[in-house]
């Protein structure tokens, strides 16, 4: 009997040793699911023993943060009036046991809303080897990626664009038979 008990007390030694004391899990796997113009989905993994969460955003990573909601249980969110385009970080605190465990927040994860679509587009120029595009600016958004429909399986990107404009160059001539 001294065998078997000397061990489990050296097993309970060894386990306390292991586990340093105060060490707490973060809340995990938080991502965006969606977004529009003007809001963000967001979901995370259920944290043990959570009886609800505080989702708060800010618009910089090491800013104050703005609460969006303290009382969501199903890990999930979604949050909106937000500007087109715009990125935003978000951290998601869970309450265990009649307190917000802070020491569990969430590493903040970055989320975007989409700029506003483009709009206008128009040949505005033409050679023989190019062609000049335009269009109205989208509210929100930073650059533009410019596409060549070959067919409806085939687009591919050919280009990039800081203003509302783009000139496609040597494009060649068409044939026509």
């Amino acid at each position: 009997m001294k065998k078997v008990l000397s061990l489990v007390i050296i097993l309970a030694v060894l386990v306390s040793v292991a586990i340093p004391v105060g060490a707490v899990a973060k809340v995990t796997g938080v991502k965006q699911t969606g977004c529009g113009t003007t809001w963000v989905d967001i979901e995370w993994s259920r944290y043990t023993n959570a009886d609800r969460y505080k989702v708060e955003y800010s618009d910089t990573l090491n800013g104050s943060y703005k609460k969006i909601t303290d009382y969501n249980t199903s890990g999930y969110c979604s949050f909106s009036n937000l500007f087109k385009g715009s990125t935003y970080y978000v951290k998601v605190t869970p309450y265990v046991n009649n307190n917000w465990l802070t020491s569990a927040t969430s590493t903040p994860i970055s989320v975007a809303t989409k700029p506003d679509s483009v709009t206008n587009l128009k040949q505005t120029a033409a050679t023989a080897n190019s062609i000049t595009l335009k269009w109205t600016a989208a509210d929100g958004a930073t650059s533009y990626n410019i596409y060549k429909y070959y067919s409806y399986t085939n687009v591919k990107k050919i280009g990039t664009s800081k203003t509302n404009s783009y000139t496609l160059k040597e494009i060649g001539r068409a044939s026509c038979r």
